[in-house]
């Protein structure tokens, strides 16, 4: 995503703070308000929680206390009132994993590269199946969220790393079910297991091990066909990919990272390159929003009769400006889908059939969408939603075949 000079806007920002205090007197108390209204602003990161789409807002620039983790009703297309937790400043990802308790429905986490950290929020639904966040926060709260709903680093072991800027939970037919995070400042990718060996999710995930890939990782997936992980690389021309394995001689058993060979990918000279990813529907592919040149690049990650994956580019799309976000749709025609990716930089976004290896369509949006996700509702079908970064609304483009406005925006969440 887009990233301010960090550095540079906290020493401004306390540089204001120090001016107003000072002209107030020293037992002046200056507070910073929450961000207004139901829903949020600059929204970044999505995930799907059935009924509800989360959606973090980043306090781009840093105009409130925080940013905020927020619901959109998919059945109605609103902000869902009441529901709102703060989050830390310039969130980044979001991934929904298993629930540690019978009363939580969903577990959400949210990287966040101000402060270094992952939130974990609740997701509860009552007994009239309204929809509570909770991430201890105080009561009629938004925030912040207590130290047991935040993952940080450890004893002062740096387990996280500086800008966690993406997060992903394994699925349970991986060796393991774990939560991967990586941060693009110094390139570290850590893994947690988020079940005992008995299977049982814990309360707490339980750090397991981490490498250091230098800076510019900007995504990562795991396949649940094979339990190998990719990782994008901002900075160079490349998918990094690494294994989870058991470390045979440990008492207690343990898990160890371990890095096998990159993938290489196109480049057309110098600048940025890999950003979001997302598996194909049957997890045989991966799709890569890819900036030099900008294009979709398709990637045959199935595995071969030996089990390990092919890991092989098949082909290279072109698209529009910066692409920046990825997500994938049933097209409803012969069991295909579609590929939809955000481009940030000519403010639409485009759609490529992969099994035509060709673009179906372009989605004009009038301004700048970077994330994206897919949500299937049961009354009107698949829906894209789609992030308006600097307008704070959420574009809803109806993807149904035959449906009224498909492939335009029909609604915006505001």
């Amino acid at each position: 995503m887009i990233r301010p000079q960090r550095a540079i806007s906290a020493f401004r920002r306390s540089l204001a703070v120090a001016v107003v205090v000072t002209a107030m007197g020293c037992d002046a108390e200056v507070t910073v308000p929450p961000e207004p209204g139901p829903g949020v602003r600059y929204p970044v990161a999505f995930a799907g929680t059935g009924r509800y789409l989360a959606v973090a807002g980043a306090n781009f620039d840093r105009a409130y206390r925080a940013g905020a983790l927020a619901l959109v009703d998919t059945t109605t297309d609103r902000w869902v009132r009441g529901p709102r937790v703060d989050v830390p400043s310039y969130a980044a990802g979001m991934a929904v994993g298993p629930t540690a308790t019978s009363v939580t429905d969903a577990q959400i986490w949210v990287t966040a590269r101000d402060d270094d950290t992952i939130t974990r929020v609740d997701l509860e639904l009552n007994d009239a199946l309204e929809p509570e966040l909770r991430c201890g926060q105080a009561a009629g709260s938004s925030g912040p969220c207590d130290t047991g709903h935040l993952l940080h680093d450890e004893n002062g072991e740096p387990t996280i790393g500086d800008d966690p800027i993406a997060v992903w939970v394994s699925d349970s037919a991986a060796p393991l079910r774990t939560l991967h995070t990586a941060s693009t400042t110094d390139g570290r990718v850590s893994v947690y297991a988020l079940v005992d060996a008995s299977g049982a999710v814990l309360t707490t995930p339980r750090y397991l091990d981490h490498v250091l890939l230098g800076a510019g990782v900007d995504d990562l997936i795991t396949s649940p066909l094979t339990g190998r992980s990719y990782i994008s690389d901002q900075f160079a021309n490349r998918l990094v990919t690494y294994d989870l394995a058991a470390v045979t001689d440990s008492d207690p058993p343990s898990w160890e990272m371990v890095l096998g060979a990159s993938i290489v990918l196109p480049a057309a000279g110098a600048g940025t390159y890999g950003r979001g990813m997302a598996l194909s529907g049957d997890a045989g592919r991966l799709y890569v929003a890819w900036r030099n040149p900008n294009a979709l690049l398709i990637v045959d990650i199935a595995p071969t009769l030996s089990g390990t994956p092919h890991d092989v580019l098949v082909d290279v799309i072109g698209l529009g400006g910066q692409p920046a976000r990825v997500a994938v749709a049933p097209s409803r025609v012969d069991g295909g889908e579609l590929v939809y990716v955000s481009c940030y930089g000519s403010d639409d976004i485009w759609v490529v059939d992969p099994e035509l290896r060709a673009v179906a369509g372009v989605i004009d949006l009038g301004q700048a969408p970077y994330g994206l996700a897919v949500v299937d509702d049961p009354v009107v079908g698949l829906k894209l939603y789609a992030g308006l970064f600097n307008r704070h609304k959420v574009a809803v483009i109806p993807l149904e075949p035959g449906a009224d406005g498909r492939h335009t925006v029909t609604a915006e969440v505001e």
